[in-house]
């Protein structure tokens, strides 16, 4: 994504049953150098598929799911983040700047959650990711420290309190959008995500822009 995963992104949200995630890869043994910005695509939409590999360390188990996202930027504060898995089981997540919207597909059942209900701790955790997932340079500048390990940024939150990850390494492709996002998650769990068929739109929404609810 264009971080993501932009983050990228690509994440991790577990309401409802429903579960969406974003990783991290094997081993950081490379010298980190400190780098002054990502330097990050702009766009108005970003479009793409992904797959995705969730590891439980303690259990030893991975899960797997697959789908296709869109991010779709008004301005500032009016974003848009679609994220529809499609396998194993079809659902669709909409996360806006007020909640999220968690469809399953296979029970029909859909409900809007604001951030307000559901706490200030996971509130403060999805805005944190969203961060990466929206790809918003100056975001995620003022949100992480910033290291560079070879062809990959190694982004820390700043607020490691208010994460649920300990780190994400991001994959930028020349044209500053993210090819994979790896999540560290405080729990050692990992969480690893794939970006195919990226495609990105110039263009001005002026509208508010909202989960349909």
């Amino acid at each position: 994504m264009a971080v993501l995963p932009i983050f990228c992104l690509f994440m991790s949200v577990n309401i409802l049953g429903l579960n969406t995630f974003a990783l991290t890869p094997n081993g950081a043994t490379h010298k980190e150098v400190d780098v002054e910005k990502p330097h990050l695509a702009d766009f108005g939409e970003l479009t793409g598929d992904f797959k995705q590999i969730k590891l439980l360390h303690d259990l030893d188990i991975e899960i797997k799911t697959e789908g296709n996202f869109k991010v779709i930027k008004a301005n500032k504060t009016s974003k848009v983040f679609y994220w529809n898995i499609e396998k194993p089981q079809a659902s669709h997540i909409c996360i806006d700047k007020d909640g999220l919207m968690i469809e399953n597909l296979s029970s029909k059942k859909k409900k809007y959650l604001k951030f307000s209900e559901v706490g200030r701790d996971v509130g403060d955790q999805i805005t944190s990711l969203l961060k990466i997932i929206m790809m918003d340079q100056e975001d995620i500048e003022h949100e992480f420290d910033i290291k560079k390990q070879n062809d990959k940024l190694l982004l820390t939150p700043l607020k490691k309190e208010n994460a649920f990850f300990a780190s994400a390494l991001l994959k930028i492709n020349k044209l500053g959008l993210v090819e994979s996002v790896a999540i560290k998650e405080k729990s050692q769990d990992e969480i690893n995500i794939q970006f195919s068929k990226l495609v990105k739109k110039d263009f001005q929404i002026l509208k508010d822009l909202q989960c349909a609810h």
